[in-house]
């Protein structure tokens, strides 16, 4: 499990994990749910800004 904080955000915490999904790695929310295949780390990465905003 990886946690995410945004520097100078408004302190919201994600918890991000890396599961074996549809014969791929996915990195996925805590809860299990898929967010995108581990190859499109970038878009994770745009993702959490947005939720960490």
């Amino acid at each position: 499990m990886l946690g995410v904080v945004r520097y100078g955000g408004t302190g919201a915490l994600a918890e991000i994990g890396c599961d074996y999904v549809r014969a791929a790695w996915w990195f996925t929310w805590s809860d299990g749910k898929p967010i995108a295949p581990v190859q499109d780390a970038a878009g994770v990465v745009r993702l959490l800004v947005r939720v960490l905003d």
